[in-house]
Parts: C-alpha cells; structure tokens; sequence
C-alpha cells in the first residue's frame, strides 16, 4: 500500500510528506495501517513525530468517502493543534477511497479540537 504520510520538519514547522509503502496484515484496514505509521513516526531524520508521544486512538473506520477517526476527548490540551489535525487528515486521505476525515471525540462530533473547527468533514490540503 503506497501512501503519503505527513510530518512536522524540525527546522521550518511545516508539513512534509513521506512516501511510504506500509504492509497490510490480515484483517487490518488502509486507515489503520497508516495511523500506526503515524504513530511509529517519520522515517527521514530531519522530520519530527506528528503525534505526541501518548497519543490514542479509540477507533478509525472509513464510509462512503468520509474517514470517521475517533480520539479521547482527554487529548483535546495537545499543542499544535492545527499541524496535528492538517498532518492525519492529509495522511488519511492518502489513502485510497478517503476523501474527507470527520474527527469525533470520544465517538460525538465536536464542535472544535482545541482551536480547530471539527463540527464537519475536514479535506486535504
């Protein structure tokens, strides 16, 4: 499975997408394999982790297009709110199907992710 994974660059603090191949095992879906690789951060070294250390994810599912990714209402504090929320939804939509990721916080659509308005369907950059 060929994806673009996105991460913070140390130097500049924008987004920088790595292309990966990421192997699917049995029973496991395209969106769950790439958070994993999210969560195992980059591989180049001169890209940071995009998720803080920590970091949880209850559940993620795709239907009809939308990527639904479920997270513990508990992480809203994270900073880098934005860089966060544009990273996994540019990376889950790399992914083929995904066209637009609907956050929920603990399984209800919320009205905003720290400052980040999550109340609809967010779209790659």
């Amino acid at each position: 499975l060929g994806v673009r994974l996105f991460f913070p660059a140390w130097e500049s603090g924008l987004l920088t997408s790595e292309s990966r191949t990421l192997t699917l095992h049995e029973g496991d879906s395209a969106v769950e394999a790439i958070m994993s690789a999210l969560m195992e951060g980059p591989q180049t070294e001169s890209l940071s982790p995009l998720l803080p250390e920590g970091f949880q994810m209850l559940t993620v599912r795709v239907e009809s297009g939308t990527c639904y990714l479920n997270l513990p209402r508990s992480d809203v504090s994270l900073e880098a709110q934005q860089l966060l929320v544009r990273g996994l939804v540019n990376s889950l939509c790399s992914a083929n199907g995904v066209d637009r990721v609907q956050l929920l916080l603990d399984g209800q659509v919320a009205a905003s992710f720290g400052q980040v308005d999550i109340s609809g369907p967010l779209y790659r950059e």
